[in-house]
């Protein structure tokens, strides 16, 4: 039989990720400017689906939920506010999506 450990402050950092199943909640959503990517705010993050087959080709973790997401009009950044007022500028180049980096700003840090 095997003996089950309840939670406690002492155990808590041994608590993983096992598996994840559906991409959270949507809360915001964008289409690119040039209208070949959609870009869906999460509760997990960031998802980016190919437009015109909505097959899923990025994830983004930002390490809290997203609740907005918007394209700059030349299509350059992201940006995303996070349920923790945090605003998120990534640069997003070209489409590629694996050159997507990021910037951190809170609210703190702008004044």
């Amino acid at each position: 039989m095997h003996s089950i450990e309840l939670l406690s402050p002492q155990n808590i950092r041994r608590i993983s990720e096992l598996a994840r199943w559906g991409d959270g909640t949507v809360h915001d959503f964008t289409w690119s400017p040039d209208g070949n990517v959609l870009a869906l705010a999460t509760s997990i993050g960031i998802h980016f689906y190919d437009a015109h087959t909505f097959r899923l080709v990025r994830e983004m973790s930002i390490g809290a939920p997203a609740s907005h997401v918007a394209f700059s009009p030349d299509g350059t950044l992201l940006l995303t506010i996070s349920r923790a007022t945090q605003l998120w500028v990534l640069p997003f180049l070209g489409g590629d999506n694996s050159q997507l980096s990021e910037m951190r700003i809170s609210h703190e840090t702008l004044g």
